[in-house]
Formats: C-alpha cells, structure tokens, sequence
C-alpha cells in the first residue's frame, strides 16, 4: 500500500512492468485516451465534448397563447374565466385589479396602512379584554 494511507506523500511513480501488468489486465491493451468526455443519452455511452450535440429540447419553454387561462376558474364565485375577454368581464364585474397593476411604493404604503389597521384593532382587543377583567374584579368585592 502506498500514499496518504501509508502515510506517504502522493507522487507520480516510474511504470514498472508490475504496473504494466496490472494495467493490461485491467484495461487491456488500448492505448489511453485523453480529453474531455461527455456521456450522450442517445447513444448511450461517452463520446468527446468537441463532438457532443445537445438533444433539443423545448418542453421547458413556454408557449404564449391565450391558451395558457383555459380551465381558469374564479375565486370570487367558481365561474369559467378561461379567455382573457372573460376574464376581463369578471374583473370588472367585481370591481376586481390585478396586484402588478400598481407601483412598489404604493404596494407599500397599503401594507403600512394594514400593518396599522391591525394594530389598532389589536388595541382594541387589549382594551375590552382589560375593561372586561377590571368589571369581573370589581363585581366579586
């Protein structure tokens, strides 16, 4: 045994015939062959990078059509919305817009006015809960 399990530092060694031996039996007698390989699905085995062709694949792209809405429903009242022109009816029946409609910055201000409407509802709550224990208290004396 040699090399970092025998405590030996890593170097390249002479071919001996001990190595020859053991390469030919391992191998056989092809002669090496160096560069970059890739394995190919279509032939199923590993061919040079330099003539390796990529399958073509289009699965992953997207197709856009009017298509892609078809079988839609809505989350309002489960109706058929599956064409942009139903669609567009059903948002303005509802008095419905689309998020990407408006600006980051007034996307922001909503939250902030959210994130206030939800304190001071919270607030409110904290207020009733302490009126409605100080009335218990004051009832049992």
């Amino acid at each position: 045994m040699r090399g970092t399990a025998a405590n030996e530092a890593v170097v390249s060694q002479a071919a001996t015939d001990a190595f020859r031996r053991g390469y030919a039996k391992a191998i056989g007698e092809k002669p090496i062959q160096r560069g970059k390989w890739v394995f190919d699905p279509r032939v199923m085995k590993l061919v040079r990078a330099e003539d390796y062709v990529p399958p073509h694949e289009n699965h992953g792209l997207m197709v856009m059509s009017d298509r892609y809405m078809e079988g839609t429903i809505s989350p309002v009242d489960g109706s058929d919305i599956g064409s942009r022109k139903k669609r567009r009816r059903h948002m303005l029946e509802h008095n419905l817009v689309d998020h990407d409609d408006y600006s980051p910055q007034w996307r922001a201000n909503l939250h902030k006015q959210w994130e206030r409407e939800a304190d001071r509802e919270r607030h409110e709550a904290m207020g009733r809960a302490i009126y409605e224990v100080t009335e218990r208290n004051r009832r049992r004396k």
